[in-house]
């Protein structure tokens, strides 16, 4: 009856029923001029899964070490190394990621495998005779 408990309710709802979440999966439920998204896991895309590795893919499965030509072997050269990527062994779809981000250190993987994953399996489109779903916002 009043916002509080809507607020729990919302939250009992996120957590228990797996109805909705955050946009981008921040935080729990609150009050706040945020927006939210219904839930429906086949909706949802994924990260593909490297059955070589038993993961998920990640960018630095498509590095290499860092060649001899790249090390730094004067010792005036303060230029450091950093793996380049195999950009045969990653798909033509993120390809344009990863000549575009630069140097691919561990910050940087971290970056793109939280915003543009490789190998990302995009959601089946749900069909034209589906009802029409509608995002949440609060």
């Amino acid at each position: 009856e009043t916002r509080e408990d809507a607020v729990a309710l919302g939250r009992a709802l996120e957590a228990q029923a797996h109805l909705f979440e955050h946009v981008s999966r921040d935080h729990e439920f609150k009050d706040d001029n945020l927006y939210y998204r219904f839930v429906d896991g086949k909706t949802l895309g994924k990260v593909a899964h490297n059955e070589t590795t038993g993961k998920n893919f990640q960018w630095s499965d498509f590095l290499s070490s860092p060649s001899k030509d790249d090390t730094n072997t004067d010792s005036n050269n303060l230029r450091p190394a950093f793996p380049q990527p195999d950009f045969d062994a990653i798909a033509a779809s993120d390809v344009h990621v990863a000549k575009q981000v630069w140097p691919l250190d561990g910050h940087n993987m971290q970056l793109l495998d939280n915003v543009h994953p490789p190998n990302w399996e995009d959601p089946v489109p749900k069909s034209s005779n589906s009802i029409p779903t509608y995002d949440l916002v609060v």
